[in-house]
């Protein structure tokens, strides 16, 4: 019976091995890229960005991608509200075209 679970869970278990290596080259890859960057602390310091001690420069960036994002997100609900806000039956039939052009402009903006 043991022999059974062994001929089945070699296989598992050597992909699992062989993909730990693979993550093991890779974070050592990138530790080399982030020694060998463009810029240097120093470069980076005299151009006015600190980095803080707890990141990297790339998770620094990564970190400031996700507040981007979380900004441009909240940002994206307020030009949907006023695009959809717009329009509607009390607006003068002259003006129907010009707030329709504002709305699409909004909804583009979102998008």
């Amino acid at each position: 019976m043991q022999g059974d679970i062994t001929r089945f869970l070699e296989p598992i278990f050597e992909l699992a091995e062989s993909r730990k290596q693979q993550h093991a080259n890779f974070v050592s890859q990138i530790k080399s890229l982030e020694k060998n960057s463009l810029f240097s602390p120093k470069d980076l310091e005299e151009k006015g960005i600190k980095i803080p001690n707890e990141f990297s420069g790339k998770e620094f960036l990564g970190f400031l991608l996700h507040v981007n994002a979380e900004i441009e997100h909240g940002l994206m609900i307020q030009y949907l509200f006023a695009a959809y806000s717009l329009g509607g039956e009390q607006i003068p039939e002259a003006y129907r075209d010009l707030v329709r052009k504002w709305q699409e402009v909004l909804l583009g903006i979102a998008k």
